[in-house]
């Protein structure tokens, strides 16, 4: 029931991004430059800065009752006797939480070939997602390689306290 709940909530979140303005267009930009093995085609600082607005928009939009906080009230009901206040603050907590846990997956699974085998292999793998890359690769779902292959790191060394922390963290 709770893998249910996942799925539920990890494709609504995906419909939600789709509203966004320049989603699409960001997220078509990025997958076509990586299939042609150019890398990403924005900066890292860029890419770090879409994320964090994406994930701002979400925890912005949890306090207001829009459409992210329908599909975690909808997703999650198990939490529906949860004091709102506390609720809320778990969920805006937990995204940052998740995130981490999310990359972690797509790591421990970048033996994949395909970036869609990943994501199943990760769990995190929903039908909206599949949407996206029809969309950009119509008849070719094996464009993308697994995430593994186009790392762009995101932290700058030295970040870590030790060396070997930084060479555990990339292999």
């Amino acid at each position: 029931e709770f893998e249910a709940m996942k799925e539920n909530m990890i494709d609504g979140c995906f419909k939600i991004y789709l509203g966004y303005p320049n989603f699409l267009e960001h997220i078509t930009k990025v997958m076509k430059s990586l299939s042609h093995g150019l890398g990403c085609c924005f900066s890292k600082d860029r890419m770090l800065a879409f994320h964090k607005n994406m994930r701002n928009c979400l925890k912005n939009d949890l306090g207001k009752g829009g459409k992210f906080r329908m599909l975690l009230d909808n997703s999650f009901y198990v939490f529906n006797n949860v004091p709102d206040e506390i609720r809320i603050e778990t969920f805006r907590f937990s995204l940052s939480v998740v995130d981490i846990c999310f990359r972690a997956f797509l790591k421990v699974n970048s033996d994949k070939e395909y970036i869609l085998e990943q994501k199943k292999a990760a769990g995190i793998h929903n039908e909206t997602f599949l949407q996206i890359v029809d969309h950009v690769f119509p008849n070719n779902r094996n464009a993308l390689k697994s995430l593994d292959d186009y790392a762009i790191a995101i932290f700058e060394t030295p970040w870590a306290k030790h060396p070997e922390d930084e060479d555990f963290f990339y292999h």
